[in-house]
């Protein structure tokens, strides 16, 4: 017989945890359903992009060639259904990641600003440039692109 964690309480604390175990069984049951569907889900993603042993293992960390990364990368987005994703451990933060992003798609004379307080989203043409706010989070943090 396996361990159980309740093995060690008191019996009348045994009797409530089963009385609460009764009340909330049909949510276990949603989420025992929920888990098994998407294990489900990415297995099938794993079998769709062919993925082996060797996709597994480490590489040099330099990318080249890493058909493991490029096969994770694939899942990801197969899986969040988009067109594209990039998977990093070296992305270490929600706004490293976000950084990144931008880098990637800023390009010379583009001035961007990161502002605080900035409530609305908007975009207008104001005297020849492009402003966009976009609203990142409900603490305010806002950013402001003007393309030139």
């Amino acid at each position: 017989m396996l361990n159980s964690w309740k093995q060690n309480l008191p019996e009348d604390l045994i009797a409530k945890v089963a009385k609460v175990d009764e009340k909330i069984s049909g949510h276990l049951q949603k989420i025992d359903e929920q888990v098994l569907y998407n294990q489900q889900r990415l297995l099938s993603l794993f079998r769709k992009h062919r993925v082996a042993e060797e996709d597994l293992v480490g590489s040099t960390g330099y990318g080249f060639d890493d058909m493991g990364r490029e096969k994770l990368e694939a899942i990801f987005a197969d899986y969040f259904k988009v067109d594209d994703a990039l998977v990093r451990p070296q992305l270490i933060s929600g706004t490293h990641a976000i950084a990144t992003a931008f880098y990637g798609v800023l390009r010379l004379k583009i001035l961007f600003i990161i502002c605080r307080g900035c409530r609305m989203i908007r975009s207008n043409k104001l005297s020849g440039l492009w402003a966009i706010i976009l609203k990142l989070s409900k603490n305010m943090i806002s950013i402001l692109i003007t393309l030139h």
